[in-house]
């Protein structure tokens, strides 16, 4: 029980650091705005670094979510994971944070199965929870 309480403390505090490397003149506390804009980091970057971590956190849980809406356990790119959108809902320096990311579950080379829009929530202590997932368009696999 220490360990997950640990491991969620862990990635809250990265979470928190990279949300905080975020915060340019494209991002607030109101958010990024349209999804259709979305974040990425400097090649290299300290701040990419912080992003790379975050996802590698989230990937179970959006992996979770990937196999409860599909019934099957495909496999998702953390590097390819888009962040569309992060607000901090209660406002400058609080640690609630809601992250909207964009993801396209695949299974093979080159066969993916969707385009989802996952809305995680965490809070501080490591509370993370999916608070929505959005399948927003089906691939047709191609069959051999």
């Amino acid at each position: 029980m220490k360990k997950i309480a640990f491991i969620t403390c862990v990635i809250a505090i990265f979470i928190a650091i990279s949300i905080g490397f975020y915060i340019d003149k494209r991002v607030s506390t109101e958010g990024l705005g349209t999804s259709s804009s979305y974040y990425k980091a400097a090649e290299g970057s300290v701040e990419e670094l912080y992003q790379d971590i975050s996802i590698s956190f989230l990937t179970p849980y959006i992996n979770k979510a990937v196999e409860d809406y599909y019934g099957h356990a495909y496999a998702t790119d953390p590097w390819s994971i888009k962040v569309s959108d992060i607000k901090r809902p209660n406002g400058y320096r609080t640690f609630v944070f809601v992250i909207k990311l964009e993801i396209s579950p695949y299974t093979g080379p080159h066969n993916s199965v969707g385009l989802d829009r996952i809305t995680i929530q965490i809070k501080s202590g490591g509370n993370v929870k999916v608070e929505s997932f959005e399948h927003i368009k089906t691939y047709e696999l191609t069959k051999k």
